[in-house]
């Protein structure tokens, strides 16, 4: 696999990162997760925008070296079509170790590409994770500091689930480990609003601004562990898995047909738009 790291582009297996890079040292970074259909990258306006506003937020520099080019070119010299792409932005070197008031080299880059095999749509089981998250801005930006996320999601393999369901301290629902969450109840579509500490995926804003899909009305509500009593329906959004049935959440069951539904409209509308587009 070739990959593209600060400008060039080079075989996976070379040396490229530096031991003092503040990514490696401190998790210092943004990334972002982007799938490819048939040579397109999808929605990568919305992926730039996000790592450009939340490089911004954290002071990181952040200078676009032609992001479409450089996919494009990655998906040709590893003779890819559909694929998993990830960009990566650190804070670049920092030759002192320093934890604060940090003056250095220029930001590191880094885009991988990874092949996408086609996999049949598998709903997923949730549960609740026993550790709860606080209010830090820090959830709201794709970091690369992803241990926590990391510790939820392990809690549910190891207890048979596919991912778990993360509360803040107020007990109020927020996402899963690596995606956002979706409630069927009644005639709406309930997912957390975006002010609480998660991420405000790119899946999440399209569906949002869709305002309605077939005849349900899109929501941000807060939710509470009693809420989820009364879901008749649930699925996950990612870049990647885009709509993702939920089958169960602890010991509840649901029907995968509403989040089906849910799906095949959606892709009716996205391959419309990128038609159009």
């Amino acid at each position: 696999m070739k990959i593209f790291f600060n400008g060039n582009y080079y075989a996976e297996n070379k040396s490229l990162l530096k031991v003092f890079d503040r990514g490696l040292l401190f998790g210092d970074g943004i990334f972002t997760t982007l799938k490819v259909e048939n040579s397109v990258p999808l929605f990568i306006d919305q992926h730039i925008a996000r790592l450009r506003s939340s490089c911004q937020f954290f002071g990181i520099k952040f200078s676009d070296p032609g992001l479409p080019g450089v996919i494009g070119r990655l998906l040709k010299i590893n003779r890819l079509k559909n694929a998993r792409i990830k960009i990566m932005v650190s804070r670049g070197c920092d030759f002192k170790n320093r934890v604060y008031n940090y003056e250095g080299e220029p930001p590191t880059m880094l885009v991988l590409a990874f092949p996408l095999i086609p996999q049949p749509l598998r709903p997923v089981g949730l549960c609740i994770s026993p550790e709860l998250r606080g209010n830090e801005s820090i959830y709201q930006h794709k970091t690369i500091s992803y241990l926590s996320n990391l510790t939820h999601k392990t809690f549910a393999q190891k207890n048979g689930f596919s991912d778990a369901i993360i509360l803040n301290c107020e007990r109020q629902v927020l996402e899963t480990s690596t995606a956002n969450l979706f409630v069927i109840i009644k005639d709406k579509i309930i997912t957390p609003p975006k002010e609480l500490p998660l991420l405000n995926g790119i899946m999440r804003q399209n569906l949002l601004s869709l305002g309605a899909i077939k005849t349900y009305g899109f929501l941000e509500d807060s939710l509470t562990k009693k809420d989820l009593k009364k879901v008749e329906g649930a699925f996950i959004t990612s870049a990647i898995l885009e709509i993702c049935p939920v089958k169960r959440i602890e010991d509840q069951e649901f029907s995968p047909e509403k989040p089906k539904v849910i799906l095949k409209e959606w892709r009716c509308i996205r391959d419309f738009c990128l038609q159009k587009g």
